[in-house]
């Protein structure tokens, strides 16, 4: 997934120009928070999980494994990750 990428929707499906956009010029994240926050949805979470289709995102279980994120930040540059992952069965 590759978010904050200038005209085009952000993979968690927030419109194009919502955002600050990481290294703009013109919409820059400068002393600002990213908002709303990316999210990225870890599969495994089965409430929604309808049981017509075993192989949808929804259905598929996830007990665990490693995120790994690439940052490519400015000079000076200060950030914060914070993660939420609810309880895993």
């Amino acid at each position: 997934m590759t978010f904050s990428v200038e005209g085009q929707d952000d993979p968690d499906g927030v419109a194009a120009g919502t955002r600050c956009i990481i290294g703009s010029a013109t919409n820059s994240c400068s002393s600002q928070w990213v908002d709303p926050p990316y999210e990225i949805r870890v599969p495994g979470i089965l409430d929604s999980c309808d049981g017509q289709d075993s192989t949808a995102e929804d259905c598929i279980p996830f007990a665990g494994g490693r995120l790994m994120v690439r940052y490519i930040g400015g000079e000076l540059d200060t950030y914060v990750w914070q993660v939420r992952q609810p309880d895993v069965p």
